[in-house]
């Protein structure tokens, strides 16, 4: 029962304790004995429980988001997704969720045990990056469908691709993917390809990404694309990018704002050479150096993934996109510090200065967040924090937490979409 409410309460309120949930109720208090570490996570025997009562509850993406953070082990958090992947009521919102698994080690697993081409970014595929073993008749496939998107797309979206041969040889696929794969009984049927996929948001063809949502993940995708929670990894973004990004959102609350203020008032695009003097008017010095240049011409390139030599409003959008889950997870960690730490963060600063200098090393940082099990992008956070880049987080710069004190609350909206969608899957099972 303990167990139940506890998965409840993670289900209905990102403010979800590990350590205890606060009760006049006996039975909900936590075992006097039990260690602050086993209080603050979900034994692996609970894995049981939840498969006893999965079917009974449908969950949104972000909840199960925040349910995957009750697990502290890797194996657990994938039983647990793989428990109740079938009750996510939002699929096309699964980037939500699968950006917290960064290991593509822990992808690749996922989508051998819940099979590739239902755990397969339809919806999203920005930023994915894919390791298709040609023997599987359905990594095959999903190598056609990419190649076939990317036809309606842009075939250049289609990036850095590869082929390790069954013998072991690399073919470096200079030329891109052979025309002749866009033919499922043409592509070989030994060895790895290795891709990666991005497209700027105005090539988007989101009636193609949903129809093979809805084919091949059978799966009822009944939004449009403005519904679409549209997501990114910041583990997949370069520092640089990343670091522009922190520049920004010091001096604007909207990043379109910076997009406004840096390309030239009469167009509605921006060039490299815009980019270089907007910066410059802007007095942004984080490239500083010897290699200014080509920090800003990698910035520049990331955000430009059609490759044309310009980024367009929708293109800049990227950054808004990086902003929101930098922003939600900072929340999350400020909320996983409070459970493990208390609400007073500077008990969470004692624990992280772990040779007590005044200052958290980047060492230091990641070590301690590791060793007390915190799931989540752990550098992005740190170099956010790290305003002076110096490397190191004095006390003044970790106090920028405060700011993010309040708990990532759920998407309304998102939660009024998975019960519409809860409703018409239900209807469909009962016709199947």
């Amino acid at each position: 029962a303990e167990t139940f409410q506890r998965m409840l309460i993670a289900l209905q309120d990102q403010n979800f304790y590990k350590k205890g949930i606060a009760s006049t109720d006996s039975t909900l208090k936590s075992n006097e004995g039990r260690s602050m570490h086993e209080e603050a996570k979900l034994p692996r025997d609970d894995m049981q429980a939840l498969r006893m009562v999965a079917h009974l509850i449908h969950l949104t993406a972000l909840q199960t988001r925040a349910l995957l953070e009750c697990f502290l082990e890797e194996s657990d958090r994938e039983d647990c997704l793989v428990t109740l992947f079938n009750r996510i009521a939002d699929l096309h919102n699964e980037k939500v969720f699968s950006v917290r698994f960064a290991d593509g080690e822990q992808v690749n697993r996922l989508r051998k045990r819940l099979g590739t081409l239902v755990f397969f970014p339809w919806i999203q595929l920005e930023q994915a990056n894919f390791a298709l073993q040609l023997h599987n008749f359905d990594e095959r496939t999903a190598l056609c469908l990419i190649i076939h998107l990317a036809k309606k797309e842009r075939l250049t979206n289609i990036q850095r691709p590869r082929w390790i041969k069954g013998d072991g040889t690399e073919d470096p696929l200079t030329f891109g993917l052979p025309r002749s794969w866009e033919t499922f009984s043409n592509i070989p049927t030994e060895g790895t390809v290795y891709i990666s996929y991005k497209c700027a948001p105005e090539d988007r063809n989101f009636k193609v990404r949903k129809s093979h949502l809805e084919t091949y993940s059978n799966w009822v995708c009944d939004v449009t694309e403005n519904e679409v929670l549209w997501w990114a990894s910041t583990n997949e973004v370069p520092v640089d990018v990343m670091e522009f990004l922190e520049f920004l959102i010091e001096d604007y609350d909207d990043v379109y704002e910076a997009f406004d203020d840096i390309k030239r008032p009469t167009s509605t695009v921006l060039t490299l050479r815009d980019f270089e003097q907007g910066l410059r008017r802007l007095k942004c010095t984080k490239f500083k150096g010897r290699r200014e240049m080509e920090q800003i011409m990698g910035v520049f390139r990331y955000l430009d993934p059609s490759g044309e030599g310009q980024v367009s409003r929708n293109e800049w959008g990227m950054l808004e996109l990086c902003h929101k889950e930098m922003v939600y997870s900072i929340k999350e960690f400020v909320h996983f510090c409070q459970r493990s730490f208390g609400n007073d963060l500077n008990a969470a600063w004692a624990v992280f200065d772990l040779n007590g200098d005044n200052f958290i090393s980047e060492q230091e940082w990641t070590s301690v967040a590791r060793s007390s099990s915190y799931f989540g992008p752990t550098l992005p956070i740190f170099r956010f924090l790290d305003k002076d880049d110096e490397g190191t987080i004095s006390f003044e710069e970790f106090e920028e937490l405060q700011k993010f004190h309040e708990p990532p609350k759920p998407d309304l909206q998102a939660m009024e979409q998975g019960i519409h969608l809860m409703k018409v899957n239900g209807a469909l099972m009962r016709d199947l």
